[in-house]
């Protein structure tokens, strides 16, 4: 253990044991796999005698659920154009009651296209909107992941493509599920059929019967009724033309539909994300055998059921056809979802989930986020507002007398703290501190001229050599991040406010800045005070750049480091500086309600004396801790005498 320990503490000692032996990030990991064949053996058959006022001539009630069209999965308005389709060649059969029902279509016109076929075809369907504000309340499901597997630590980025898709979309369950919503409309279609039927048919929106089918189904249910539990193969056709002939009769080896009988016990598991055996899994509980069984559950799945007490009371039958999805190439594919749960579907699926996810939280974050206003900013006045302003000046001044060749990283941060002082200012009296500056001898224009020459610096680094955009191997966090650039781009953002002559200096963050969020995601994974100081550099990034969909992915990053214990207030400077920045963002990203606070401290209940800097707590108490947090920074680093001066301990 010593012995270990000794060689960590070696400059690249870890890293080149991974190199010789092959254990770097780019392999892959080993993902234990559990499967329903680990629980013995099938319950044998069985019936259950059906209930004492079920009819002789039952009545049947078959529900088509329409949802969204998951582009590229699905062609865009296929569901639409399957409609006319089924109003046009399906025959209408005097026992079977249909509905339709329109599942939560973000699509506002095209769910008005379906609800006007509908109503002009007469048909009767019910109707659950998409409500943005319901979509906004669900975060991430973090504990559906194991922390090994969580995009911060190391085993996710040894994983397969088509496996970190998967376990992107676990963390976004809840999201999906909200607009896939399949279990859940089963279940409502099951609810609303009880009282009108006796054989309840809750199926996908694009299935098809034709008159043989239907009759086949219809002959097995009344010869016996005492089995609750039918399954029907489906067949997906590439052209729905084929369907109108009368001898056609596709192979049906796909996932089957269910029929139930109306005191049938089981109904489906919402928990189940669309694209992950959603109804496989009632499958799994009612003991019906298949290539399911042997389908690898990896640890981010929901884990495989126990035999429910009806396993054994089912039956099959006949066949439906599931119309063009409008992707041919998808259709025909001989690795279906139901035999290769790895299949292109079934990861082109996945992706297209992710998509919408993607374009519903930007348009959520987009309202909610305005990323004009300064990251840090309030609107009170701290009373030593004019010394602030000062101490600024006098950071500057330091800061690129120490700018040479090995001491590039020190200069930059010391810089970026002179911004530091400035945004304290700027950002509780906007109106003082410009008359502060520009009253002492033009020290505004210094400022101005030191954050200029800041970001020439920075540019100067990104064209000259391309390695800076690299995280440095160091064992010292200080080396290898700049979570002081929170404070330059608020600077930055301040000045251009002010100034739209300022807008220049754009140009030259416009290379550094995304080079730089790339180069903080493939340094992942990281830990401790890394990962806190590259989860606040990354925000800044994104937040300055408007990438909305980067600073979502960091808040989830940083929501998977609360998780693992990383962001406890009893850290270090660094760490509880991270946390508290996080959480500011989290919350004017999502919301109060939405994002928990990471941490409880004091000064959310309280505020100073006489209320001269009564904020925001979390903004308060944030700065406060960057505040620690720079100046254990630059005690740590041995340069106190060659860094600027601490304009707290000159206060």
């Amino acid at each position: 253990m010593i012995f270990r320990q000794a060689v960590k503490a070696i400059p690249g000692a870890v890293w080149l044991k991974r190199k010789l032996f092959g254990l770097g990030f780019s392999g892959t990991v080993h993902v234990p796999l559990r499967r329903a064949s680990d629980r013995g053996a099938v319950p044998a058959r069985k019936r259950i005698p059906r209930p004492p006022d079920f009819p002789a001539q039952p009545r049947f009630v078959l529900y088509r659920i329409i949802g969204n069209d998951l582009v590229p999965r699905h062609r865009k308005g296929q569901a639409r154009a399957n409609l006319p389709f089924i109003l046009r060649h399906e025959s209408n059969w005097p026992d079977c009651e249909k509905w339709f029902l329109v599942n939560r279509i973000v699509d506002k016109d095209e769910e008005a296209a379906i609800i006007r076929l509908l109503e002009n075809a007469g048909c009767r369907y019910l109707h659950i909107p998409f409500e943005h504000q319901e979509y906004a309340s669900f975060g991430w499901d973090l504990k559906g992941v194991p922390p090994s597997f969580l995009p911060t630590n190391g085993d996710f980025y040894r994983l397969k493509p088509e496996q970190k898709a998967r376990v992107i979309a676990r963390l976004n369950r809840l999201k999906i599920n909200y607009f896939t919503h399949n279990n859940g409309a089963r279940n409502i279609a099951l609810e609303h059929g009880r009282s009108r039927a006796d054989w309840i048919l809750p199926w996908d929106g694009n299935c098809f019967l034709s008159d043989e089918a239907w009759h086949e189904i219809r002959s097995a249910l009344l010869e016996k009724p005492d089995t609750p539990y039918w399954l029907v193969p489906m067949a997906r056709c590439t052209d729905n033309n084929l369907l109108l002939q009368s001898d056609f009769r596709p192979l049906a080896t796909d996932e089957p539909q269910i029929i139930f009988r109306r005191d049938a016990e089981e109904c489906f598991d919402e928990e189940f994300i669309y694209g992950r055996r959603p109804k496989v899994e009632l499958f799994w509980r009612l003991g019906v055998p298949g290539p399911w069984d042997d389908w690898g559950i990896e640890p981010w799945d929901h884990p495989c059921p126990p035999f429910s007490p009806d396993a054994g009371a089912w039956s099959q039958t006949g066949w439906v056809a599931r119309l063009s999805s409008g992707r041919r190439d998808l259709e025909a594919s001989k690795s279906s979802d139901s035999i290769t749960p790895d299949s292109n579907r079934a990861l082109i699926r996945a992706q297209a989930c992710m998509g919408l996810v993607d374009r519903l939280d930007q348009e959520l974050i987009s309202r909610k986020l305005n990323n004009a206003q300064p990251l840090l900013g309030t609107n009170n006045t701290p009373p030593h507002a004019p010394e602030v302003v000062n101490q600024a000046l006098r950071y500057a001044g330091s800061a690129f007398a120490l700018w040479d060749g090995s001491r590039q990283n020190i200069a930059m941060r010391s810089a970026m703290q002179a911004c530091f002082t400035l945004t304290l200012a700027c950002t509780y009296d906007r109106e003082k501190a410009d008359k502060e500056a520009t009253n002492a001898n033009g020290r505004e224009q210094k400022v101005r001229r030191t954050l200029a020459e800041l970001v020439g610096r920075l540019t100067e680094i990104s064209n000259c050599d391309k390695r800076r955009f690299r995280v440095p191997r160091s064992r010292r966090s200080r080396d290898k991040f700049f979570p002081e650039l929170v404070f330059m781009l608020d600077c930055l953002r301040l000045m251009k406010a002010s100034d739209p002559a300022f807008h220049e200096i754009d140009q030259g963050l416009a290379e550094w800045l995304p080079a730089r969020a790339t180069a903080l995601q493939a340094a992942y994974p990281l830990e401790g005070d890394d990962l806190a100081g590259s989860l606040m550099e990354k925000i800044a990034i994104h937040y300055y750049l408007g990438d909305l969909i980067g600073l979502r992915d960091t808040l989830r990053d940083a929501q998977a480091w609360r998780q693992t214990g990383g962001s406890q207030i009893g850290g270090n400077a660094r760490q509880r500086s991270a946390a508290l920045l996080l959480d500011l963002v989290g919350r004017r990203t999502y919301g109060l309600s939405s994002w928990p606070s990471i941490e409880q401290t004091r000064d959310n209940q309280t505020a100073e004396a006489g209320g001269a800097m009564a904020c925001t707590p979390v903004t308060l108490q944030t700065l406060r801790i960057l505040q620690d947090s720079r100046l254990r920074l630059r005690a740590d680093s041995g340069t106190a005498t060659s860094s600027p001066a601490d304009p707290a301990r000159d206060q």
